[in-house]
């Protein structure tokens, strides 16, 4: 069963106007989908670490639930992450 990622990757990409424009990486097809939540989002933009995609989810809900929790979970992730990578650069060293 394919569901709504057959209907995505059915999607044509962006005209080549769209593209060329600047930050034209910042848009993305959508066209078939009623809506796109938070993990859509990830999809669309490639997002495949889990650390950051929740950091990136507590983002987009903070201006709707106060902020203040949210940035700072999203904060405390992204620190969380940049000690992963120190980590893991210390293994490759070891």
């Amino acid at each position: 069963c394919e569901g709504r990622i057959g209907v995505y990757r059915k999607v044509a990409p962006l005209p080549a106007a769209q593209q060329a424009r600047p930050h034209g990486h910042y848009f993305k097809p959508v066209a078939g989908l009623e809506t796109v939540d938070v993990y859509r989002m990830l999809e669309l933009f490639g997002v495949t670490d889990q650390a950051l995609g929740h950091a990136i989810k507590k983002l987009l809900v903070a201006g709707g639930r106060g902020a203040g929790k949210d940035v700072a979970e999203a904060i405390d992730t992204l620190q969380r992450w940049q000690e992963m990578r120190a980590e893991d650069a210390a293994l490759r060293r070891a």
